[in-house]
């Protein structure tokens, strides 16, 4: 998921991942993990406010060649 910076605090983040959350736990999924390039607070606090973490993966971006990071989200503890 990606919201362009103009609409940030807008709510779009907020309500695509509330969504997402609540389909992922209607469909019974244990878990959500996602990748979030390491070196950008901004998407970590983003993703850090919803109860993800990080669990210890890594691995480069294709694209840009930066690292990047896993965070987990464990539903059972989620709200939505």
């Amino acid at each position: 998921m990606s919201v362009s910076p103009r609409a940030w605090r807008s709510g779009i983040g907020t309500a695509l991942l509330d969504e997402a959350i609540s389909a992922a736990k209607q469909d019974g999924w244990a878990a959500m993990s996602l990748w979030v390039l390491a070196r950008n607070a901004h998407a970590r606090a983003f993703y850090t406010a919803f109860g993800f973490r990080a669990d210890g993966g890594e691995m480069t971006d294709e694209w840009s060649g930066q690292p990047q990071m896993r965070m987990r989200l464990d539903l059972s503890d989620a709200a939505g």
